[in-house]
């Protein structure tokens, strides 16, 4: 029996961080593998209306980046939960904060990784985020999509750590995705070339999605579903539906 990993997504201050925390203190007691920890920003260009309401939200909250070394702190120190949590941001959150303070608190506080999607590893000699974070023991994800170069993925199999955020279409956050089988195919043709896990997100929302990609990924990435369904239900209503995707989760 195989096991797909699951990703869950939070943005830090939606609606509040004592939401937020509960939040996460119920997708760790789920036996999530990793969560996402979204530090809002005013511009979100890679995320579709829910999270981008969220992050309107959590601004409007007042959310700071230290909130999110705070959060954290409280999460691992408090809380005890040892589930690996990657911060999910944009490059000019990082590049306010400055990289080197940014990595160096974000490991100290328990993070694992950082998911940047609007970062260029090419401009790396530049800005060096690449370097900073390795530094402090930290993963900064690389990307592939369903039209990544042969060089993009050449790149990825040698340098990639930790796992390969996948696309499963090229739009945004949150929208339904009618193209999964396409998604199998891409999926299936970079796992000839790279040897780590392969995550994907995008539009993925439902146990059908999961079934559709086993066999494929590696991880799959659940975001705006979850908002959605907090948003409805509340907290006990993601419970319900964390229970429904991990079920779906194994496969023969």
């Amino acid at each position: 029996m195989q096991k797909l990993k699951l990703m869950t997504h939070a943005v830090i201050g939606y609606p509040t961080l004592a939401k937020t925390r509960e939040l996460i203190k119920v997708m760790a007691a789920s036996d999530v593998d990793y969560i996402e920890l979204q530090i809002p920003f005013s511009d979100p260009l890679g995320d579709g209306p829910v999270i981008r309401r969220a992050n309107t939200v959590a601004l409007q909250q007042k959310t700071r980046v230290e909130d999110a070394f705070i959060l954290v702190t409280q999460l691992r120190t408090e809380d005890k939960i040892a589930t690996p949590f990657f911060f999910m941001t944009y490059f000019n959150i990082i590049f306010s904060y400055d990289p080197e303070k940014f990595c160096a608190r974000a490991a100290s506080c328990g993070v694992q990784g950082l998911i940047v999607p609007d970062y260029n590893p090419d401009l790396d000699t530049r800005e060096k985020l690449q370097s900073t974070a390795k530094k402090f023991g930290l993963i900064l994800v690389s990307f592939l999509g369903p039209n990544s170069s042969p060089k993009k993925i050449n790149d990825c199999a040698k340098n990639a750590e930790g796992f390969i955020y996948c696309f499963a279409n090229q739009g945004i956050t949150g929208t339904k995705n009618t193209a999964l089988e396409s998604a199998r195919h891409y999926l299936l043709k970079i796992k000839k070339h790279v040897a780590i896990p392969l995550a994907v997100g995008f539009g993925i929302s439902t146990v059908e999605d999961i079934r559709a990609l086993q066999g494929a990924a590696d991880i799959v990435i659940i975001g705006s579903e979850l908002i959605r369904v907090f948003d409805k239900s509340g907290i006990e209503g993601v419970k319900i539906k964390l229970t429904e995707l991990i079920s779906a989760l194994e496969f023969e």
